[in-house]
C-alpha cells in the first residue's frame, strides 16, 4: 500500500485532531495514513460516563467521516476502549464502529494487536473477511520485542487465527514514549528485529512509530512567557535506521503528533493550562509558551506574532494552520482557545511532516 518515504500519524480521536485532519489541503492527504486510537467515552464531573457506547461510537465515526472522507485508507484501533463493554443490542465495540464505518464507505482497516482477546480477534476475523482489505498488526515495545523469535511466534498465531497472509497484513512497531530511552539501544533493536523477523519483506507494510513529546511542559522544560526547541527524538531515530545500508527493509515512520503518547483524559476546567502554541521544524519542536491561558486569554495573538516573525516560521502558504497563525498573529481574527490550538499545532505538524518523509532520500 505504501513504501518507506510514507507517513503513519497515530491520533487521538478527540475534536483537535479530526478537525486537524479536515483542514488538511488535499495535496498533502496521499502522504499519510492516520490511526486513530479511538478514545474512552469521556467521564462526567462525577466520574459517570457521559454517554452509552453506542452514541461514543457512532459520534466518532461521523467524525472520522467528516475528517477523512473515503478517497483514502486509514487504521482504527479500539485498544483504549473498554472491550468488555457492549453496545445495547449487544454488539462488540469493534464490530459496531465498523458496521458505521462501512455505511459511509470508509477505507478502514482494523488494528489487532496480540494482547487482545478472543472476542476481539474473532471480530477482526469477520471484518477481514467483509472488507478484505487486510488488518494492521501494532507490536508494542512492552517486552514483545525482545526475543525475535518469540515474537514471530505470535504473530504466525495471530496470523493464523485471523486467516489473513503477511501480505495482506501491516505490521507496526510501536515504541510509544522514547523520551528517556537511548536511541541508539532503540535503534539497534530496530535493526535486530528487521534482520532476523522470518518473512519482514512479505509485509504489506512496516512502519517504526515512537514519540519523544513530553507528557506536559513545565518549567524545568520551558519557562512562562518564553520560547524552546525540544527535540524530535522519534525522528532522529527514523532517520538513523533508514541509513542503514544492510536492512533487509525500509521501514515508514510514524509519531503521535504533537502529543506525548499516554495523554490522560484531563477535565480542562479544573486546571489553569498555560497558552502554547507547538511548531515542528526540521529535528525538534519550536514550543512558544505564554501564561495562564484563563487569566490572559487574548495572549495567543502576542505568541502567534512571536512565532510568525521568527525564523522557523515557513509561511502562511503552507498548511490552513500555518495561514491561522499569520491571522492571529495580524489580529485579523479572533485568538482562538485551546482545542482550537491542539487543531493549529497538529494540522501544521501533519503538514510539515507528511512533505519531509515524503522528501527523505536514502543515503
Amino acid at each position: 500500500m505504501f513504501k518507506y518515504n510514507h507517513y503513519v500519524p497515530i491520533l487521538k480521536g478527540k475534536a483537535g485532531e479530526f478537525n486537524a485532519l479536515a483542514q488538511l489541503y488535499s495535496k498533502t492527504r496521499p502522504f499519510l495514513t492516520p490511526m486513530i486510537d479511538v478514545p474512552r467515552i469521556p467521564l462526567d464531573k462525577e466520574g459517570v460516563h457521559k454517554k452509552v457506547i453506542d452514541i461514543h461510537l457512532l459520534h466518532i465515526a461521523r467524525n472520522i467521516k467528516n475528517c477523512w472522507g473515503n478517497m483514502n485508507p486509514i487504521f482504527i484501533d479500539l485498544a483504549d476502549i473498554n472491550l468488555s463493554e457492549r453496545t445495547v443490542d449487544g454488539d462488540h465495540p469493534l464490530n459496531c464502529i465498523f458496521k458505521h464505518l462501512r455505511r459511509a464507505s470508509i477505507q478502514a482497516i482494523p488494528v489487532a494487536g496480540t494482547d487482545r482477546d478472543d472476542a476481539y480477534y474473532k471480530v477482526i476475523k469477520e471484518i477481514i473477511q467483509k472488507d478484505k482489505r487486510g488488518v494492521c498488526v501494532r507490536v508494542l515495545n512492552d517486552g514483545e520485542m525482545d526475543d525475535v523469535q518469540e515474537l514471530n511466534n505470535r504473530l504466525d498465531e495471530l496470523l493464523q487465527d485471523l486467516n489473513v497472509s503477511r501480505n495482506n497484513a501491516h505490521l507496526l512497531l510501536d515504541f510509544k514514549d522514547i523520551r528517556n530511552n537511548d536511541i541508539e539501544k532503540v535503534k539497534r533493536k530496530v535493526i535486530r528485529i528487521i534482520d532476523e523477523l522470518p518473512g519482514i519483506s512479505d509485509w504489506q507494510t512496516l512502519t517504526v512509530a515512537a514519540s519523544g513529546y513530553p507528557e506536559s511542559l513545565p518549567s524545568s522544560i520551558v519557562e512562562r512567557d518564553k520560547t524552546c526547541m525540544i527535540e524530535r527524538k522519534e525522528f532522529i531515530l527514523w532517520e538513523s535506521i533508514i541509513n542503514n545500508a544492510k536492512l533487509r527493509r525500509i521501514p515508514s515512520f510514524g509519531d503521535y503528533g504533537v502529543v506525548n503518547p499516554i495523554l490522560l483524559d484531563t477535565n480542562l476546567k479544573s486546571t489553569k493550562p498555560n497558552a502554547k502554541i507547538r511548531y515542528t521544524v526540521a529535528k525538534d519542536w519550536l514550543i512558544v509558551k505564554g501564561h495562564n491561558v484563563r487569566e490572559d486569554p487574548k495572549q495567543y495573538h502576542e505568541l502567534a506574532k512571536r512565532l510568525f516573525i521568527s525564523k522557523e516560521y515557513i509561511g502562511q502558504q503552507f498548511s490552513w494552520g500555518d495561514n491561522f497563525i499569520a491571522k492571529v498573529a495580524e489580529r485579523s481574527v479572533g485568538c482562538g482557545y485551546l482545542p482550537k490550538w491542539v487543531t493549529v499545532d497538529t494540522n501544521h505538524h501533519l503538514t510539515f511532516v507528511s512533505e519531509q518523509i515524503a522528501n527523505t532520500a536514502l543515503s
